[in-house]
């Protein structure tokens, strides 16, 4: 259910919605031309093919409408990474670690070349470190900017967590150690402040040791 309800609100999903109400919209207008030419030839009965392009039409328009009716509004917005970290977050908060660390994973696999590159480019260039606490609204888009290093920390961070309440500890400690390396990573806290899920992450892997 999961699965489908992701394509509903996937870019895949709004294009089938488009692509189905398109045929939708070709077959009803097939169907009127050949009841156009029908009445023009005074001919009563409708030919299959005419019918058939009648059901065509509505079956699109039925599905095109499913699909756009059960779109979550705005969704299609949401860039994956922050999507997955979400998920990864709420899974977390409802206490169901294996769906947290699953959902932190899919984050990490798809992003964390793009994250390593980042954090790499930012200490070549011996770029200050980024605050902590409350900001600016200046350095707050600085900081989300960074958005593929930050979530890719912050799921590092989710995993190591879930895994020490699931008693995973050496799963703990490998994610806990990969969180400690992005020092450019922050993480929204919804209390209005950054912290840093490498600082966090360094000292959860003391405890572990």
């Amino acid at each position: 259910m999961e699965q489908i309800i992701a394509f509903i609100n996937s870019i895949a999903g709004l294009l089938a919605a488009i692509a189905a109400l398109s045929s939708g919209v070709a077959a009803i207008v097939g169907a009127f031309r050949k009841w156009l030419e029908r009445r023009r030839r005074a001919i009563m009965k409708a030919s299959l093919a005419e019918k058939g392009l009648w059901v065509i039409g509505v079956v699109f328009f039925l599905v095109s409408g499913s699909i756009f009716g059960l779109r979550a509004p705005g969704t299609e917005r949401q860039p994956m990474n922050v999507a997955l970290t979400t998920a990864a977050w709420d899974a977390f908060n409802a206490k169901d670690y294996s769906k947290a660390i699953a959902k932190a994973q899919e984050c990490i696999d798809e992003f964390r070349g793009s994250a390593d590159r980042e954090q790499a480019e930012l200490e070549k260039q011996k770029v200050p470190l980024p605050p902590k606490g409350k900001v600016t609204d200046a350095e707050k888009q600085a900081i989300l900017v960074r958005g593929l290093l930050n979530d890719v920390a912050t799921c590092y961070f989710i995993i190591g967590s879930s895994a020490e309440y699931l008693g995973r500890i050496d799963l703990a400690r490998e994610a806990y150690g990969r969180a400690a390396k992005y020092t450019y990573a922050r993480t929204w806290d919804p209390g209005g402040w950054f912290w840093s899920p490498a600082e966090a992450a360094g000292d959860r892997l003391m405890n572990l040791r």
